[in-house]
């Protein structure tokens, strides 16, 4: 596939105080661990962007010096389960444990020695050197919950039993002349124990078998006495899938290698990025939307490449890779990459280690563009490019590392015509990934960024806001999310608490997550809200209600709560992806579908759509939403998203897909299904009449919105009905119930009758749930049919006797008999038989369907008719 740049967003930046050694990432916590050389290791939680924990040199030389750090890593339970398993086997953590799967340790490798610090408890335990045989330690690795790997200095490899608490086995020099460099584990039969492979100094590649005795490897990579590389094994990464094995050596070679057979299967000794620089390091991608053969590699500069270890079947003219990412384009500044490491669960999560920290990078298909926009942003200023003066708006955005605007206008031919002004601010907040939000009122802008957490509040003004005016800054501070109340100029912020209880930044020790709640009026910011007595929450959405979201045991559950008390308001629920707000309905969007909620008068289920949504907007009472290809519009009550725009249609085929697919054949003249643009869009707004999108690019596009049913749903949703209801003349006769539907949804069931061709079933319908009364022809009502049809389609006892009550109110107790059947009271029934004088009829009805004391309560009724003799 064709990588682009569009698809990558940044993380946090994790700063490095001096070069780091290692990192390691833990497969469930959001956790990074960094070993920095001037032996200090660091815990981050890099989606709170917050220090969890510090060893510094006086916890690491506890006892004895350990020496320059060399590797570190987590040995826990998680890092257990999903160190060898395929990521869908469904097997318990249990299977894993026994005694060493029971820790929670962060296991340091020094010089010296090595250390084990639970995370949890706190508690220590060493390998000291003089258990090792006094021999230099270079890395571990885990091979299960009993034996842990140690790499020497020497080329000697020792087993370490982590239940007993001692050596248990040495895999003396020999077969590694030199120093151990890398070591991996891995398994493709969980009954057995995993089998070890080492690299060294002198380029030897070696695959251990840990169960036998012998000290001779299983076999090399390659078969025989040759080394795999001229010199040190630089980097190594197994994909088990394949049995392949991508290695590179200090010679800056990269060969690929099949595990199974034990041989090379390509050799690349030329392989540079854009700046001429050989490949150091590889590692392969595991991303789904890759194929498996993809790695990921570096050479040292700034750049990290996209290569296919497959393409030496090519000739050499077409052998390329692509560049995935050059750091020194997006990031002004010097970058040296010294390694890649990848998500084990998470493969679009990449960790980007260099010289100055570790940057988190996020490789996601069509990664969504950001801006500031607000309905009141409308200016006199028209671009350059228009030869007239039209309606003009604008948006912000965060462009060439600076804040703009951009203001724009439609043409004549409907297309756009777009010019940015740069805005000179105080702002300290640089990088690629910004997010901008506005508040509800359109004076406050806000800017986050995701890479250093910093967020800035802007006051753009109060009357007539000014796209070239520059931005006063009125607040700063630090947090993870940043969302706005809808209604009012409120936000919510996560905020790193210091040790001294103070407002901090993520660069420090954090003791502590808190929400805090702000108000912005008059162009002051006042806190209103701290959050003490509900700590460390994990994400925020806001609206109408706050959504928090809190992580018990590996769990992320989201809970609504009231922005003015902040009390919970209803039952939690799954965490999210994204929530949409209106006046009166709310849409909890996930991974693969989204949830329609009405919110008041209190918050309802309604209904699910198996849709994925990208991004959203809410115009009144219609939600327009994209997918990757598609966009769609839905009014709630019609359940059903109609299509608006798709890309990769076939044109021939439009008027088919129309009317089989999207049921869209509203008019009498069939209405033009448009194209969706190829690029990932934003939905930005309902502009003069059509869709407006946004791309990463901030180039703009239209979606005309010439369907006539929709534009009847979005009139009547504003509360324009008198101008919406010329256009149901104009609408097919099968699109009435439709209609009806929307008009009866927005509280206009008096305007829903008035439609010519609804049936009388649907009039009966409507006038019945709403309490209107209606002049029906008794010739028309008479008819069994039709309420047959109503009592199959509704079993709501509240609205049969209202329908009973308008039957008996016409006179039709034939069919009110119907419904009181349906209703099963003996009372309604011989209530009907007497206004309907047919009590003889009932007597022997009653007796026919063995209904006795029905029978008998007729009979006694038909008796007191007639005068005693």
């Amino acid at each position: 596939m064709r990588i682009s740049k569009k698809d990558i967003s940044f993380g946090f930046f994790i700063p490095s105080a001096s070069k780091p050694v290692s990192v390691a990432a833990h497969p469930v916590h959001p956790w990074l661990l960094l070993a920095e050389e001037n032996r200090v290791i660091y815990l981050w939680d890099y989606l709170q962007k917050s220090v969890l924990k510090v060893y510094s040199s006086i916890e690491l030389d506890e006892e004895v010096f350990g020496g320059p750090l060399r590797d570190v890593k987590f040995f826990d339970k998680h890092v257990l389960r999903w160190k060898w398993l395929n990521k869908n086997t469904n097997i318990t953590i249990e299977a894993f444990q026994g005694k060493g799967g029971r820790c929670n340790w962060i296991v340091v490798v020094m010089e010296n020695k090595i250390g084990f610090f639970d995370y949890i408890s706190g508690a220590t335990s060493t390998i000291l050197q003089s258990q090792l045989d006094f021999r230099a330690l270079n890395c571990v690795e885990i091979i299960d919950s009993s034996y842990l790997a140690i790499g020497c200095g020497d080329g000697s490899i020792k087993i370490w039993d982590c239940q007993e608490w001692e050596l248990v086995k040495t895999f003396p020099k020999g077969t590694h002349t030199r120093g151990i460099t890398k070591l991996l584990s891995f398994s493709k039969n969980l009954r057995e124990r995993p089998i070890l492979l080492s690299g060294s100094s002198d380029g030897i590649l070696a695959v251990w078998n840990v169960d036998t005795c012998t000290d001779a490897p299983a076999f090399r990579i390659p078969s025989g006495l040759s080394a795999a590389h001229s010199g040190s094994i630089a980097s190594l990464s197994l994909n088990p899938g394949l049995m392949q094995l991508v290695s590179v050596g200090s010679e800056k070679t990269l060969a690929i290698w099949n595990v199974a057979t034990s041989t090379e299967i390509a050799r690349y000794k030329n392989m540079k990025d854009g700046n001429k620089k050989k490949v150091l390091g590889s590692v392969f991608s595991q991303h789904p939307l890759f194929p498996q053969s993809m790695t990921f590699c570096h050479s040292g500069g700034s750049q990290i490449l996209a290569i296919d270890t497959t393409m030496h079947n090519l000739p050499k003219d077409q052998r390329e890779f692509n560049i995935l990412i050059d750091l020194a384009v997006i990031i002004p500044g010097t970058h040296k990459i010294l390694e890649i490491k990848i998500h084990e669960l998470q493969p679009y999560l990449l960790f980007v280690v260099t010289q100055s920290g570790v940057y988190t990078l996020y490789y996601e298909r069509f990664t969504v563009p950001t801006f500031g926009w607000s309905p009141l942003f409308n200016t006199n200023i028209i671009p350059e490019s228009m030869t007239s003066s039209v309606p003009s708006h604008f948006f912000y955005c965060f462009k060439d590392d600076c804040l703009q605007s951009a203001v724009f206008a439609m043409n004549e031919d409907n297309t756009m015509s777009t010019q940015f002004h740069r805005l000179e601010t105080s702002s300290r907040i640089i990088g690629s990934s910004i997010e901008l939000t506005v508040s509800p009122s359109g004076n406050f802008l806000a800017a986050l960024s995701k890479q250093t957490g910093l967020y800035d509040i802007f006051f753009i003004g109060s009357e007539g806001i000014n796209p070239m005016g520059i931005p006063e800054r009125v607040k700063s501070g630090y947090t993870t999310q940043l969302v706005w109340h809808s209604k009012y100029d409120r936000f919510a912020v996560i905020c790193p608490i210091n040790e001294d209880d103070t407002i901090g930044s993520f660069s420090s020790i954090v003791s502590k997550i808190l929400l805090l709640v702000y108000e912005v009026s008059k162009g002051r910011v006042s806190l209103i809200y701290r959050g003490d007595e509900m700590p460390n929450p994990s994400g925020i959405f806001g609206g109408s209600l706050l959504g928090i979201t809190y992580t018990i045991e590996n769990s992320p559950s989201t809970c609504f709560y009231s922005w003015e008390s902040l009390k919970q308001i209803g039952e939690p629920f799954p965490e999210p992806h994204y929530i949409f707000w209106s006046d009166n309905y709310c849409i909890i969007a996930y991974k693969t579908e989204f949830y329609f909620y009405k919110n008041y008068p209190e918050f309802t289920f309604l209904w699910r759509i198996n849709h994925i949504i990208r991004t959203g907007f809410w115009c009144y009472s219609v939600f327009f939403y994209s997918t990757d290809t598609d966009v769609y519009w839905i009014l709630p009550c019609l359940k059903t998203p109609f299509l608006l725009a798709s890309h990769g249609l076939d044109i021939n085929q439009e008027l088919s897909f129309q009317s089989e697919v999207v049921n869209l054949k509203e008019d009498k003249e069939i209405s033009e299904l448009y194209r969706k643009p190829h690029e990932c869009c934003s939905i930005l707004a309902v502009f003069q009449g059509s869709l407006l999108m946004v791309n990463s690019s901030y180039q703009l596009f239209i979606i005309p919105l010439t369907s006539i049913f929709l534009r009847f749903c979005m009139l009547v949703g504003s509360g324009l009905a008198a101008e919406a209801f010329p256009l149901t003349f104009k609408m097919h006769e099968m699109l009435q119930p439709k209609i009806a539907l929307c008009l009866e949804s927005l509280g206009l069931p008096e305007a829903a009758l008035d439609l010519p061709s609804l049936s009388y079933k649907q009039k009966i319908e409507i006038s019945m749930k709403n309490n209107i009364p209606i002049v029906l022809d008794k010739k028309i009502i008479e008819n069994k049919q039709i309420v047959k049809e109503m009592l199959q389609k509704s079993k709501d006892p509240e609205f049969l006797m209202k329908l009973y009550s308008f039957l008996i109110d016409k006179e039709c107790y034939e069919e009110a008999l119907l419904v009181a059947s349906a209703l099963k009271q003996p009372d309604l029934i011989l209530s009907t038989f007497i206004k309907a004088k047919m009590l003889g009829r009932g007597v022997i009805l009653a007796k026919r369907l063995e209904k006795r004391e029905l029978a008998q309560r007729l009979e006694q009724e038909l008796l007191s008719e007639f005068p005693a003799k």
